[in-house]
């Protein structure tokens, strides 16, 4: 299993690096006991209800209002508002499900630029991430599940479909997930850091640092060359930029606060 860490923006003062982890599917040995003839089903289902999904933001297909359409783009709002944090654990649960689970799972590679970091550093990052999203992804999964038992009777209104609880149900399976991915990785021993220069050279060494001593790592025209090189899927560059996306607001606040 190789899982690239792949540092967002650093605060130089402190200093700190930040890391978003994302999933390298490509990379997984080609062991038969890994070999799954069909997916699970509830992966099966996920990846329908993400069709579905796609298909309301479809241009060609009219309707009422343009109220599929409006609710799309809508819903793409809320999902860019979703901390990356849980993006990528969702990612780690839906790549490596099958290895995860196995009774002895191999090696976690931890890939990274080592002009970002070291081994130290990242294996204590990517710890921190585990310690501090396990709390709050178990009870965001309690307080959506309540949610649910809450909002099911709007299901009785015929007139529209009950848009909130579904929301809510799906947040409920991205948290349960998020749970999932953080306890199979609980055990540390299983993760060993390795340095990659190639990530070195296409990321941004020599940016000057932001005001409020911040610097941008990961930059959008990085991405699509960091996804093609190390080939990952679609989900996985999605989420590289949503992590871009939120790591340059953050930035951008911070260097707000130091200049006022």
């Amino acid at each position: 299993m190789r899982i690239l860490a792949v540092p967002l923006a650093r605060q130089c003062r402190v200093p700190k690096t930040y890391y978003t982890y994302i999933p390298q599917e490509s990379a997984l040995p080609a062991d038969p006991k890994y070999a799954v003839p069909q997916k699970p089903l509830l992966i099966r289902m996920s990846d329908r209800a993400s069709a579905m999904w796609l298909n309301l933001g479809r241009k060609d297909v009219a309707s009422t209002w343009g109220w599929r359409r409006r609710l799309f783009l809508a819903g793409e709002r809320l999902m860019d508002r979703i901390h990356y944090e849980e993006w990528e654990l969702k990612g780690i649960a839906r790549s490596f499900r099958a290895q995860l689970q196995a009774e002895n799972p191999s090696k976690m590679a931890l890939v990274y630029p080592p002009a970002f970091g070291s081994d130290a550093v990242v294996q204590r990052s990517f710890s921190e991430l585990i310690k501090a999203q396990g709390p709050f992804q178990y009870r965001w999964f309690v307080y959506d599940m309540i949610g649910i038992v809450v909002s099911s009777p709007l299901f009785l209104v015929p007139v529209v479909p009950n848009v909130l609880t579904y929301y809510i149900m799906w947040r409920a399976w991205s948290h349960w997930q998020a749970c999932r991915a953080l306890t199979w990785l609980e055990n540390e021993q299983k993760i060993e850091p390795k340095a990659d220069s190639h990530m070195d050279t296409l990321l941004d060494q020599h940016a000057e640092p932001e005001k409020g001593d911040w610097q941008v790592i990961l930059h959008r025209d990085q991405i699509v060359p960091l996804a093609k090189h190390y080939a990952l899927s679609e989900h996985a560059c999605i989420d590289l930029f949503r992590a871009q996306e939120q790591m340059v607001k953050i930035v951008q606040d911070a260097a707000k606060k130091s200049a006022a």
